[in-house]
């Protein structure tokens, strides 16, 4: 169960990066037609998705048919570049670093603990 729990893991952080890609315009999808970058983002999100199948059932339920972007990632690649660099830097890049500052401290916090039961 832990080996599934890492895979999917590292699935959900393949996906967010790619949809963040495609919300700034980043390499791949840096074609200004968005019909295009659609298209490129939904075959990149298949191939993703089809290569970890074997995580089990709860991939089974995605519906290939149903639109695979939001109206909220499309405004937002819509919006001017300086807006989605100050975007991605509160959105993506601070958030990211706040969950690893907090599992940094939870993890020393362990470490602790765990030191103290073993001296004990």
């Amino acid at each position: 169960p832990e080996q599934v729990w890492y895979q999917a893991r590292a699935l959900a952080e393949s996906v967010k990066t790619l949809t963040w890609r495609f919300a700034m315009r980043a390499q791949p999808f840096d074609d200004t037609r968005a019909a295009d970058a659609r298209a490129d983002f939904r075959k990149l999100m298949e191939g993703i998705l089809d290569s970890n199948r074997h995580l089990g059932s709860a991939l089974s339920g995605t519906d290939s048919a149903s639109p695979q972007t939001t109206d909220e990632m499309m405004s937002i690649r819509d919006s001017p570049l300086k807006e989605r660099k100050e975007l991605y830097l509160q959105k993506r890049i601070c958030e990211q670093r706040k969950w690893y500052e907090k599992k940094a401290r939870s993890n020393k916090r362990s470490a602790k603990i765990w030191m103290g039961l073993g001296v004990i």
